[in-house]
C-alpha cells in the first residue's frame, strides 16, 4: 500500500479498517485499478462517513456500544448509521425476535461490492460504480490474492 499518502487521511484509516475484515480492499498497483479503487472509495464514502466508518466494530454491536466507540451520541450517530446502510456501506442487523439492531462496517465482499448496487436505490451513481469495479477487480489481482 506504498500509495495511500495520496488518499486524504479519512480514506487512509478507512481502508486500513476494511483490511482488518478476512476479505480486505487492498490497494492495486496497476494504475488503472488504482485509480478505479480510489473512486470506488470516493463514491461510497464522503470524507465525514470514511472517518466514523473507519472506526466501526468489525463485529456486530448495539447503537449504543457503537457510539461509545466513536464517541458521537446514539440520537445524533442512528440517523448517520441508518443513511450509511441505505448506501451499503454499513450493515444494520436486525434481530427477527426482539427487535433490536446491530451495526457493522460493511466488508468489500459480501458487502459493499453488492450492497451498494442492491440496497442504495439512487444514492450511488451505478454506471459509475459498476465501471469502477470492473476496473478495480479486473485491473489487477491484489483483490483476487487477498
Amino acid at each position: 500500500m506504498g500509495h495511500l499518502g495520496h488518499l486524504k487521511a479519512e480514506y487512509r484509516d478507512l481502508v486500513r479498517r476494511l483490511d482488518a475484515n478476512q476479505v480486505g480492499f487492498p490497494e492495486p498497483e496497476n494504475p488503472r485499478a488504482r485509480a478505479a479503487w480510489q473512486e470506488i472509495l470516493e463514491i461510497l464514502y464522503t470524507p465525514d462517513e470514511a472517518a466514523l466508518a473507519a472506526k466501526l466494530p468489525i463485529m456486530p454491536a448495539s447503537l449504543e456500544a457503537v457510539a461509545q466507540r466513536v464517541g458521537i451520541a446514539p440520537d445524533v450517530l442512528q440517523p448517520r448509521l441508518d443513511a450509511m446502510a441505505d448506501k451499503g456501506i454499513v450493515m444494520d442487523l436486525v434481530h427477527p425476535d426482539s427487535g433490536a439492531v446491530r451495526y457493522l462496517l460493511s466488508p468489500p465482499v459480501i458487502g459493499f461490492f453488492e450492497f451498494s448496487m442492491m440496497r442504495a436505490h439512487d444514492l450511488v451513481p451505478k454506471k459509475r460504480m459498476a465501471a469502477a469495479l470492473d476496473a478495480y477487480c479486473s485491473g489487477d489481482d491484489g483483490f483476487v490474492q487477498d
